[in-house]
């Protein structure tokens, strides 16, 4: 089912969403190609039903040098919500340089209503090096287990960091993700956790009991071949266990890029389906 669809001008990417006081609250990158620049922004979007939207409202600045993109999840902590992110700055031509350059960096953003969001915050899961030294980092995810909060990102594979409250992070290391371990995405499966990755194309599976040893299970394409809006690559997937009372258990959210120059536009479309047990999918819910 498509949420977006992008063209020549707007790509829209990278979703995540959360469910609280009775919508769906999504978040993804909106990137826009003007001028021979590729400028990127959070946006969000509502909806009651995963059906019908709200109209899109951008939530960031427009900042080559920012590229504010890559929502991974938001936590509830305290008296509201954390949304996690990455600045993807691209100060050159996306025809030069269609990818981020080495100072792309982790963030979180805070709110309590889903109606008013404070400025974007830096994350450093290396707080023992100064922000300028910890390389390249994007995708981040935030995981609370034991009183902590995790948060997984991809520095040239998943690696993690660990915090009491937020502020100061002890970071973990890097932790087995295959040969590409971009937009993360952790939930609770049965006795264990599940991870999704992006792999070329498609999704890859990871299993494990304790968040930090990891176990490749399988990919999985979905319908990809069926999707012409998808004939680039099929990425970034995202999946929510849906509220008591729908039909299917989760919905896996999941941008479709056509197959344009540069792919990290590709008129990126953002789609969602629905399933039970992450083998068979359904277009409606």
């Amino acid at each position: 089912m498509k949420i977006f669809e992008g063209n020549d001008r707007l790509a829209y990417r990278d979703p995540t969403c959360y469910y609280h006081g009775g919508f769906f609250h999504l978040f993804f990158t909106v990137s826009e190609k003007e001028g021979g620049y590729m400028y990127n922004r959070i946006g969000y979007a509502r909806s009651a039903d995963l059906k019908t939207w709200s109209s899109i409202r951008l939530l960031t600045e427009r900042d080559l040098t920012k590229n504010f993109s890559s929502p991974g999840n938001v936590l509830a902590r305290g008296d509201g919500f954390w949304i996690c992110f990455c600045s993807y700055p691209m100060p050159q031509p996306f025809r030069e340089r269609h990818w981020a350059t080495g100072d792309a960096r982790l963030y979180t953003m805070f709110t309590r209503d889903f109606e008013h969001f404070e400025e974007p915050r830096l994350l450093n899961p290396k707080s023992h090096l100064p922000i300028e030294q910890t390389g390249r980092m994007i995708d981040p995810y935030l995981v609370e287990k034991d009183g902590q909060v995790y948060v997984f990102y991809d520095g040239g594979g998943i690696s993690y960091a660990t915090s009491k409250d937020g502020q100061s992070w002890a970071f973990g290391g890097r932790v087995p993700g295959g040969e590409r371990c971009e937009n993360p995405c952790i939930l609770p499966w049965q006795d264990r956790y599940l991870l999704l990755a992006s792999p070329d194309s498609g999704i890859t599976f990871f299993e494990s009991k304790d968040l930090l040893h990891w176990t490749q299970t399988r990919r999985e394409p979905l319908r990809r071949p069926e999707w012409d809006w998808a004939d680039g690559r099929l990425t970034a997937a995202f999946a929510l266990e849906l509220p008591d009372g729908l039909e299917h258990r989760y919905a896996v959210f999941f941008h479709g890029s056509r197959d344009v120059f540069p792919e990290t536009h590709g008129n990126a479309t953002l789609a969602l389906v629905f399933t039970d047990d992450f083998e068979t999918y359904w277009d409606e819910i």
